[in-house]
């Protein structure tokens, strides 16, 4: 396969690149899609408007959180994940319960 990316002067580390930024692409708009659903989640639950929710998550430590273990969190469900974001922000000076 590489000697017909040769043929044509494709490099293979080139387009394994470039597979690799399509790839980050997506996976950078899924998380942040999710992110946007898990503010809005946190603040139907506690009763704020999505700006607030963001504002206390981000202040906080939620976000990061959310950011940092999107591979885990977005496998569980919504209940789950505000339960998870609620304790942390809690243990981070937090007063929502």
């Amino acid at each position: 396969m590489s000697s017909f990316f040769a043929l044509y002067g494709i490099k293979v580390v080139n387009l394994q690149k470039e597979l690799m930024k399509i790839r980050m692409k997506v996976r950078i708009e899924d998380k942040i899609a999710y992110i946007i659903a898990v503010v809005n989640e946190f603040a139907a639950r506690f009763s704020l408007n999505p700006q607030q929710a963001y504002k206390y998550l981000d202040r906080f430590k939620g976000i990061d959180f959310v950011d940092e273990f999107y591979n885990v969190e977005h496998t569980q469900s919504f209940d789950d994940v505000v339960d998870d974001l609620a304790l942390l922000c809690r243990k981070n000076g937090g007063a929502l319960a």
